[in-house]
Protein backbone atom coordinates (compact mmCIF):
# COMPACT_ATOMS: atom_id res chain seq x y z
CA UNK A 1 0.00 0.00 0.00
CA UNK A 2 1.60 3.31 -0.98
CA UNK A 3 1.13 7.03 -0.36
CA UNK A 4 -1.27 7.45 -3.26
CA UNK A 5 -3.66 5.02 -1.63
CA UNK A 6 -3.35 6.96 1.61
CA UNK A 7 -4.14 10.27 -0.09
CA UNK A 8 -7.18 8.81 -1.79
CA UNK A 9 -8.44 7.28 1.48
CA UNK A 10 -8.14 10.58 3.29
CA UNK A 11 -10.22 12.22 0.54
CA UNK A 12 -13.28 10.12 1.41
CA UNK A 13 -12.49 7.04 -0.59
CA UNK A 14 -11.24 6.10 -4.01
CA UNK A 15 -13.09 8.98 -5.65
CA UNK A 16 -10.21 11.25 -4.57
CA UNK A 17 -7.71 9.17 -6.48
CA UNK A 18 -9.95 9.23 -9.55
CA UNK A 19 -10.14 13.02 -9.37
CA UNK A 20 -6.37 13.47 -9.08
CA UNK A 21 -5.51 10.95 -11.79
CA UNK A 22 -8.09 12.52 -14.12
CA UNK A 23 -6.52 15.91 -13.51
CA UNK A 24 -3.09 14.53 -14.36
CA UNK A 25 -4.26 12.79 -17.51
CA UNK A 26 -6.08 15.88 -18.67
CA UNK A 27 -3.03 18.03 -18.02
CA UNK A 28 -0.70 15.64 -19.76
CA UNK A 29 -2.57 15.99 -23.02
CA UNK A 30 -2.65 19.77 -22.97
CA UNK A 31 -0.36 21.66 -25.27
CA UNK A 32 1.98 24.33 -23.91
CA UNK A 33 0.81 27.90 -24.18
CA UNK A 34 2.80 30.54 -26.04
CA UNK A 35 4.99 32.57 -23.68
CA UNK A 36 3.64 35.92 -22.55
CA UNK A 37 5.21 39.32 -22.27
CA UNK A 38 4.30 42.33 -20.17
CA UNK A 39 2.55 45.44 -21.42
CA UNK A 40 5.01 48.20 -20.48
CA UNK A 41 3.08 51.28 -21.60
CA UNK A 42 2.91 52.55 -18.00
CA UNK A 43 6.66 52.17 -17.50
CA UNK A 44 8.36 55.58 -17.34
CA UNK A 45 11.80 54.15 -18.11
CA UNK A 46 13.00 53.64 -21.71
CA UNK A 47 11.97 50.17 -22.82
CA UNK A 48 11.34 48.09 -25.90
CA UNK A 49 11.29 44.74 -27.64
CA UNK A 50 13.87 43.69 -30.22
CA UNK A 51 15.39 40.70 -31.97
CA UNK A 52 19.04 40.00 -31.18
CA UNK A 53 19.90 38.45 -34.55
CA UNK A 54 22.49 35.79 -35.24
CA UNK A 55 25.27 37.18 -37.43
CA UNK A 56 24.86 36.22 -41.08
CA UNK A 57 21.06 35.93 -41.02
CA UNK A 58 18.65 38.19 -42.89
CA UNK A 59 17.57 39.49 -39.48
CA UNK A 60 21.10 40.83 -38.97
CA UNK A 61 21.08 42.92 -42.14
CA UNK A 62 20.97 46.13 -40.09
CA UNK A 63 23.26 45.00 -37.28
CA UNK A 64 23.82 42.17 -34.83
CA UNK A 65 24.61 44.09 -31.62
CA UNK A 66 22.02 45.88 -29.48
CA UNK A 67 22.70 49.35 -28.10
CA UNK A 68 20.45 49.44 -25.04
CA UNK A 69 20.51 53.24 -24.63
CA UNK A 70 18.36 53.71 -27.72
CA UNK A 71 17.25 50.21 -28.74
CA UNK A 72 19.21 50.31 -32.00
CA UNK A 73 21.07 47.52 -33.75
CA UNK A 74 24.72 48.17 -34.58
CA UNK A 75 26.90 46.55 -37.23
CA UNK A 76 30.18 45.11 -35.98
CA UNK A 77 30.42 41.87 -37.94
CA UNK A 78 34.22 41.81 -38.20
CA UNK A 79 34.57 42.17 -34.45
CA UNK A 80 31.86 39.58 -33.88
CA UNK A 81 33.63 36.98 -35.99
CA UNK A 82 37.07 37.56 -34.50
CA UNK A 83 36.15 38.09 -30.85
CA UNK A 84 39.79 38.91 -30.11
CA UNK A 85 40.51 40.49 -26.72
CA UNK A 86 41.81 43.70 -28.28
CA UNK A 87 38.77 43.99 -30.54
CA UNK A 88 36.36 43.46 -27.65
CA UNK A 89 38.29 46.00 -25.56
CA UNK A 90 37.92 48.49 -28.40
CA UNK A 91 34.15 47.97 -28.40
CA UNK A 92 34.08 48.54 -24.66
CA UNK A 93 36.24 51.65 -24.91
CA UNK A 94 34.19 53.09 -27.75
CA UNK A 95 30.90 52.17 -26.02
CA UNK A 96 29.76 50.91 -29.39
CA UNK A 97 27.25 48.23 -28.37
CA UNK A 98 26.03 46.25 -25.37
CA UNK A 99 24.40 42.91 -26.11
CA UNK A 100 24.44 40.14 -28.69
CA UNK A 101 23.15 36.61 -29.22
CA UNK A 102 25.15 33.64 -30.51
CA UNK A 103 23.62 30.43 -31.81
CA UNK A 104 26.26 28.21 -30.19
CA UNK A 105 25.57 26.12 -27.06
CA UNK A 106 21.80 26.16 -27.68
CA UNK A 107 21.78 29.94 -27.49
CA UNK A 108 24.37 32.19 -25.86
CA UNK A 109 23.96 35.73 -24.54
CA UNK A 110 26.97 38.04 -24.73
CA UNK A 111 27.18 41.20 -22.64
CA UNK A 112 29.98 43.20 -24.25
CA UNK A 113 30.83 44.89 -20.93
CA UNK A 114 31.54 41.45 -19.49
CA UNK A 115 29.09 42.05 -16.64
CA UNK A 116 25.73 40.24 -16.61
CA UNK A 117 23.83 38.10 -14.10
CA UNK A 118 20.94 35.65 -14.53
CA UNK A 119 18.07 36.68 -12.23
CA UNK A 120 15.94 33.64 -12.99
CA UNK A 121 12.44 32.99 -14.33
CA UNK A 122 10.90 36.31 -13.32
CA UNK A 123 8.92 39.04 -15.01
CA UNK A 124 10.38 42.52 -15.34
CA UNK A 125 7.76 43.92 -12.95
CA UNK A 126 8.73 41.31 -10.34
CA UNK A 127 12.02 43.19 -9.98
CA UNK A 128 10.42 46.61 -9.55
CA UNK A 129 11.91 48.40 -6.56
CA UNK A 130 14.43 45.62 -5.85
CA UNK A 131 17.89 46.94 -4.96
CA UNK A 132 20.43 44.91 -6.93
CA UNK A 133 24.20 44.86 -6.82
CA UNK A 134 26.37 45.44 -9.84
CA UNK A 135 26.80 42.17 -11.78
CA UNK A 136 30.15 40.48 -11.32
CA UNK A 137 32.27 40.09 -14.41
CA UNK A 138 31.97 36.68 -16.07
CA UNK A 139 35.53 35.91 -17.11
CA UNK A 140 36.37 34.86 -20.62
CA UNK A 141 38.57 31.97 -21.64
CA UNK A 142 39.14 29.39 -24.33
CA UNK A 143 38.69 31.96 -27.07
CA UNK A 144 35.53 33.36 -25.50
CA UNK A 145 35.17 36.99 -24.43
CA UNK A 146 34.02 37.94 -20.95
CA UNK A 147 30.29 38.24 -20.32
CA UNK A 148 29.15 34.98 -21.93
CA UNK A 149 26.10 33.08 -20.61
CA UNK A 150 25.42 29.77 -22.36
CA UNK A 151 22.19 27.83 -22.79
CA UNK A 152 19.89 30.83 -22.54
CA UNK A 153 16.28 29.84 -21.77
CA UNK A 154 13.07 31.59 -22.68
CA UNK A 155 11.46 33.43 -19.77
CA UNK A 156 14.70 34.17 -17.91
CA UNK A 157 15.60 37.74 -16.99
CA UNK A 158 19.11 39.20 -16.86
CA UNK A 159 20.64 42.32 -15.34
CA UNK A 160 23.08 43.68 -17.93
CA UNK A 161 25.66 46.39 -17.47
CA UNK A 162 26.15 48.42 -20.64
CA UNK A 163 29.51 49.57 -21.99
CA UNK A 164 28.54 53.06 -20.79
CA UNK A 165 28.24 51.86 -17.20
CA UNK A 166 24.42 51.98 -17.16
CA UNK A 167 22.10 49.02 -16.50
CA UNK A 168 19.17 47.25 -18.14
CA UNK A 169 16.82 44.39 -17.36
CA UNK A 170 16.55 42.03 -20.32
CA UNK A 171 13.95 39.24 -20.48
CA UNK A 172 14.24 36.56 -23.16
CA UNK A 173 10.88 35.95 -24.85
CA UNK A 174 11.88 33.53 -27.58
CA UNK A 175 14.99 31.73 -28.82
CA UNK A 176 15.29 30.50 -32.41
CA UNK A 177 17.99 29.64 -34.93
CA UNK A 178 17.96 33.21 -36.28
CA UNK A 179 18.11 35.05 -32.98
CA UNK A 180 16.50 35.82 -29.63
CA UNK A 181 13.50 38.07 -29.08
CA UNK A 182 14.01 40.09 -25.90
CA UNK A 183 12.10 42.68 -23.93
CA UNK A 184 14.15 45.23 -22.01
CA UNK A 185 13.91 48.15 -19.59
CA UNK A 186 16.83 50.60 -19.50
CA UNK A 187 17.87 52.71 -16.50
CA UNK A 188 19.43 55.94 -17.87
CA UNK A 189 20.50 57.20 -14.42
CA UNK A 190 23.02 54.42 -14.01
CA UNK A 191 21.41 52.79 -10.96
CA UNK A 192 20.40 49.15 -10.60
CA UNK A 193 16.90 49.82 -9.26
CA UNK A 194 13.99 49.83 -11.72
CA UNK A 195 10.39 50.95 -11.41
CA UNK A 196 8.35 48.68 -13.67
CA UNK A 197 4.59 48.84 -12.99
CA UNK A 198 2.65 45.63 -13.50
CA UNK A 199 0.82 45.63 -16.81
CA UNK A 200 -1.35 43.29 -18.79
CA UNK A 201 0.08 40.04 -20.10
CA UNK A 202 0.20 39.77 -23.87
CA UNK A 203 0.86 36.73 -26.04
CA UNK A 204 4.27 36.51 -27.68
CA UNK A 205 3.75 35.98 -31.39
CA UNK A 206 6.22 33.30 -32.57
CA UNK A 207 8.99 34.67 -34.75
CA UNK A 208 8.90 33.85 -38.46
CA UNK A 209 12.36 33.84 -40.03
CA UNK A 210 12.85 36.41 -42.77
CA UNK A 211 13.36 35.32 -46.38
CA UNK A 212 15.13 38.52 -47.40
CA UNK A 213 17.23 41.12 -45.60
CA UNK A 214 15.36 43.19 -43.06
CA UNK A 215 14.26 46.61 -44.24
CA UNK A 216 14.89 49.81 -42.38
CA UNK A 217 12.21 52.33 -41.50
CA UNK A 218 12.39 55.83 -40.05
CA UNK A 219 9.88 56.43 -37.33
CA UNK A 220 9.81 58.81 -34.37
CA UNK A 221 8.42 57.01 -31.34
CA UNK A 222 8.34 58.66 -27.94
CA UNK A 223 9.83 56.53 -25.20
CA UNK A 224 8.10 57.31 -21.92
CA UNK A 225 10.01 60.11 -20.14
CA UNK A 226 13.16 59.96 -22.28
CA UNK A 227 16.34 60.98 -20.44
CA UNK A 228 17.15 63.71 -22.97
CA UNK A 229 14.89 66.38 -24.53
CA UNK A 230 15.80 65.27 -28.03
CA UNK A 231 13.78 62.52 -29.73
CA UNK A 232 15.16 59.11 -28.87
CA UNK A 233 15.16 56.67 -31.79
CA UNK A 234 13.64 53.25 -31.11
CA UNK A 235 12.90 50.21 -33.20
CA UNK A 236 9.77 49.05 -34.93
CA UNK A 237 8.56 45.72 -36.29
CA UNK A 238 8.65 45.49 -40.07
CA UNK A 239 7.80 42.27 -41.86
CA UNK A 240 8.10 40.53 -38.51
CA UNK A 241 11.45 42.21 -37.75
CA UNK A 242 12.45 44.94 -35.31
CA UNK A 243 14.92 47.23 -37.04
CA UNK A 244 16.69 50.44 -35.99
CA UNK A 245 15.31 53.87 -36.79
CA UNK A 246 18.75 55.25 -37.65
CA UNK A 247 21.91 53.83 -39.16
CA UNK A 248 24.44 54.06 -36.33
CA UNK A 249 27.11 52.53 -38.53
CA UNK A 250 26.87 55.47 -40.88
CA UNK A 251 26.82 57.85 -37.93
CA UNK A 252 29.97 56.43 -36.31
CA UNK A 253 31.79 55.68 -39.54
CA UNK A 254 33.27 52.38 -40.65
CA UNK A 255 36.73 53.29 -39.30
CA UNK A 256 35.56 53.99 -35.75
CA UNK A 257 36.03 50.47 -34.47
CA UNK A 258 39.27 49.95 -36.40
CA UNK A 259 40.78 53.10 -34.88
CA UNK A 260 39.70 51.98 -31.44
CA UNK A 261 41.35 48.61 -31.99
CA UNK A 262 44.66 50.23 -32.96
CA UNK A 263 44.57 52.45 -29.90
CA UNK A 264 43.78 49.61 -27.56
CA UNK A 265 46.48 47.27 -28.87
CA UNK A 266 49.16 49.46 -27.30
CA UNK A 267 47.47 49.62 -23.90
CA UNK A 268 47.79 47.16 -21.05
CA UNK A 269 44.81 44.94 -20.21
CA UNK A 270 43.48 45.56 -16.71
CA UNK A 271 43.51 42.76 -14.15
CA UNK A 272 40.13 41.20 -13.31
CA UNK A 273 39.70 40.67 -9.57
CA UNK A 274 37.33 38.17 -7.97
CA UNK A 275 34.35 39.99 -6.38
CA UNK A 276 34.10 39.80 -2.57
CA UNK A 277 32.12 36.99 -0.98
CA UNK A 278 29.59 39.51 0.36
CA UNK A 279 28.67 40.33 -3.23
CA UNK A 280 27.67 36.74 -3.93
CA UNK A 281 25.66 36.58 -0.72
CA UNK A 282 23.77 39.75 -1.62
CA UNK A 283 23.16 38.43 -5.13
CA UNK A 284 21.65 35.26 -3.67
CA UNK A 285 19.45 37.34 -1.37
CA UNK A 286 18.07 39.17 -4.39
CA UNK A 287 17.44 35.91 -6.22
CA UNK A 288 15.62 34.46 -3.20
CA UNK A 289 13.56 37.64 -2.81
CA UNK A 290 12.34 37.58 -6.41
CA UNK A 291 11.42 33.89 -6.21
CA UNK A 292 9.61 34.33 -2.91
CA UNK A 293 7.39 36.91 -4.59
CA UNK A 294 6.45 34.32 -7.21
CA UNK A 295 5.89 31.62 -4.58
CA UNK A 296 3.53 33.85 -2.58
CA UNK A 297 1.70 35.21 -5.62
CA UNK A 298 -1.33 33.78 -7.39
CA UNK A 299 -0.80 31.54 -10.40
CA UNK A 300 -3.80 31.07 -12.66
CA UNK A 301 -2.56 30.89 -16.23
CA UNK A 302 -0.35 28.09 -17.49
CA UNK A 303 2.57 30.50 -17.83
CA UNK A 304 2.13 31.84 -14.29
CA UNK A 305 1.98 28.28 -12.93
CA UNK A 306 5.16 27.40 -14.82
CA UNK A 307 6.95 30.43 -13.38
CA UNK A 308 5.80 29.55 -9.88
CA UNK A 309 6.95 25.95 -10.23
CA UNK A 310 10.36 27.14 -11.44
CA UNK A 311 10.59 29.53 -8.47
CA UNK A 312 9.81 26.72 -6.00
CA UNK A 313 12.40 24.43 -7.58
CA UNK A 314 15.05 27.13 -7.58
CA UNK A 315 14.37 28.08 -3.94
CA UNK A 316 14.88 24.44 -3.02
CA UNK A 317 18.10 24.24 -5.06
CA UNK A 318 19.41 27.35 -3.28
CA UNK A 319 18.51 25.77 0.08
CA UNK A 320 16.42 28.83 0.94
CA UNK A 321 15.25 27.76 4.42
CA UNK A 322 13.15 30.94 4.69
CA UNK A 323 10.83 29.51 2.02
CA UNK A 324 9.93 26.42 4.06
CA UNK A 325 6.95 27.88 5.96
CA UNK A 326 5.45 29.30 2.77
CA UNK A 327 5.88 25.93 1.04
CA UNK A 328 4.01 24.30 3.94
CA UNK A 329 1.12 26.74 3.44
CA UNK A 330 1.06 25.84 -0.26
CA UNK A 331 1.84 22.14 0.09
CA UNK A 332 -1.17 21.20 -2.06
CA UNK A 333 -0.35 23.70 -4.85
CA UNK A 334 -0.85 21.70 -8.03
CA UNK A 335 1.33 21.59 -11.10
CA UNK A 336 -1.21 20.17 -13.61
CA UNK A 337 1.55 19.38 -16.10
CA UNK A 338 3.48 17.26 -13.64
CA UNK A 339 3.22 13.59 -14.56
CA UNK A 340 6.38 11.93 -13.31
CA UNK A 341 6.82 8.53 -11.73
CA UNK A 342 6.99 10.03 -8.24
CA UNK A 343 3.39 11.15 -7.84
CA UNK A 344 3.65 13.80 -5.11
CA UNK A 345 7.02 15.14 -6.29
CA UNK A 346 5.81 15.80 -9.83
CA UNK A 347 2.32 17.07 -9.02
CA UNK A 348 3.04 19.03 -5.83
CA UNK A 349 6.27 21.06 -6.26
CA UNK A 350 6.16 22.38 -2.66
CA UNK A 351 6.14 18.77 -1.43
CA UNK A 352 9.30 18.06 -3.44
CA UNK A 353 10.79 21.40 -2.38
CA UNK A 354 10.34 20.72 1.35
CA UNK A 355 12.10 17.38 1.00
CA UNK A 356 15.03 19.05 -0.77
CA UNK A 357 15.28 21.61 2.05
CA UNK A 358 16.00 18.71 4.42
CA UNK A 359 15.76 19.41 8.13
CA UNK A 360 14.36 22.92 7.54
CA UNK A 361 11.54 21.39 5.48
CA UNK A 362 10.89 18.71 8.10
CA UNK A 363 10.73 21.25 10.95
CA UNK A 364 8.34 23.42 8.97
CA UNK A 365 6.14 20.38 8.23
CA UNK A 366 6.00 19.45 11.94
CA UNK A 367 4.98 23.01 12.78
CA UNK A 368 2.42 22.97 9.97
CA UNK A 369 0.76 19.82 11.37
CA UNK A 370 0.77 21.30 14.86
CA UNK A 371 -0.94 24.52 13.72
CA UNK A 372 -3.12 23.23 10.87
CA UNK A 373 -6.77 24.31 10.88
CA UNK A 374 -8.70 21.04 10.98
CA UNK A 375 -11.94 22.46 9.67
CA UNK A 376 -14.54 20.57 7.70
CA UNK A 377 -13.41 17.81 5.35
CA UNK A 378 -14.04 17.91 1.62
CA UNK A 379 -12.93 16.15 -1.53
CA UNK A 380 -10.60 19.04 -2.34
CA UNK A 381 -6.82 18.92 -2.54
CA UNK A 382 -6.91 21.69 0.07
CA UNK A 383 -8.71 19.46 2.61
CA UNK A 384 -6.92 19.20 5.99
CA UNK A 385 -6.44 15.41 5.74
CA UNK A 386 -4.88 15.60 2.28
CA UNK A 387 -2.50 18.38 3.25
CA UNK A 388 -1.66 16.64 6.52
CA UNK A 389 -0.83 13.45 4.63
CA UNK A 390 1.62 15.31 2.39
CA UNK A 391 3.30 16.99 5.36
CA UNK A 392 3.63 13.68 7.19
CA UNK A 393 5.30 12.13 4.15
CA UNK A 394 7.76 15.05 4.05
CA UNK A 395 8.76 14.31 7.64
CA UNK A 396 9.17 10.59 6.99
CA UNK A 397 11.10 11.14 3.77
CA UNK A 398 13.55 13.59 5.38
CA UNK A 399 13.97 11.90 8.75
CA UNK A 400 13.52 8.26 7.71
CA UNK A 401 10.59 6.05 8.65
CA UNK A 402 11.67 5.22 12.20
CA UNK A 403 12.50 8.76 13.27
CA UNK A 404 9.60 10.20 11.27
CA UNK A 405 7.08 7.93 12.98
CA UNK A 406 8.63 8.75 16.35
CA UNK A 407 8.13 12.48 15.68
CA UNK A 408 4.50 11.93 14.69
CA UNK A 409 3.82 9.81 17.79
CA UNK A 410 5.51 12.45 19.95
CA UNK A 411 3.32 15.18 18.46
CA UNK A 412 0.26 13.01 19.00
CA UNK A 413 1.09 12.57 22.68
CA UNK A 414 1.69 16.31 23.11
CA UNK A 415 -1.80 17.42 22.05
CA UNK A 416 -5.08 17.23 23.98
CA UNK A 417 -7.15 18.07 20.89
CA UNK A 418 -9.18 14.93 20.13
CA UNK A 419 -9.55 15.87 16.48
CA UNK A 420 -5.81 16.43 16.11
CA UNK A 421 -5.08 13.16 17.92
CA UNK A 422 -7.28 11.38 15.38
CA UNK A 423 -5.33 13.06 12.57
CA UNK A 424 -2.02 11.78 13.96
CA UNK A 425 -3.50 8.30 14.37
CA UNK A 426 -4.27 8.28 10.66
CA UNK A 427 -0.79 9.55 9.77
CA UNK A 428 1.01 6.79 11.71
CA UNK A 429 -1.23 4.01 10.43
CA UNK A 430 0.80 0.86 9.56
CA UNK A 431 -1.05 0.74 6.24
CA UNK A 432 0.84 3.80 5.08
CA UNK A 433 4.21 3.19 3.42
CA UNK A 434 6.66 5.99 2.80
CA UNK A 435 7.56 7.13 -0.72
CA UNK A 436 10.84 8.98 -1.12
Amino acid sequence: MDARWFMAKRMNGWIGAVVVVAMMMGAGGASGAVAVKEELKECALPHGEVVLPVAGTFEAANGEFLKLADGSLVKATSVWQAKKPDDVAAMQRGQVADLAFLSEDNGTLWAVSGRVVDLGMVYLSDLSGVKMDRPAEIRGGGGRPAGIIRGVQEGRTFLVETTEGKFALVRVLEVSKVGAVVQYVYQPTGGTMFEVPKGEFLDVVPWVALREPAKKVTRTTAIANPPTPTPVPTADRVEGQRVPDIDLVGQYGASAIANGVSAMKSERTSTVLEPPFSYHMRQQEVMIETRMKLLKGDAKTSTEIEKKVDAINELAEMRADAAAEEMVKQIAFLNPRGAGTEFQDSVHPCFAGLKKLGSAGSRAAVKGLREMDLGSESESLESPSYRAGLLALVIRAVEGDDVGLYILRRERAATNDVKRQRMYDQLISPEVKNIR
